[in-house]
């Protein structure tokens, strides 16, 4: 698979920030979830 070079490179950090966070916050809310 080519590597899309109309990405640019702070897009891509972005998306990456962007990921992280909603995993953290899927993470959280089970944590939260699971606490009785």
């Amino acid at each position: 698979m080519p590597k899309p070079d109309h990405i640019s490179h702070s897009q891509i950090q972005l998306g990456r920030c962007l990921y992280r966070y909603q995993q953290m916050k899927i993470e959280k809310k089970y944590k939260d979830e699971s606490i009785p």
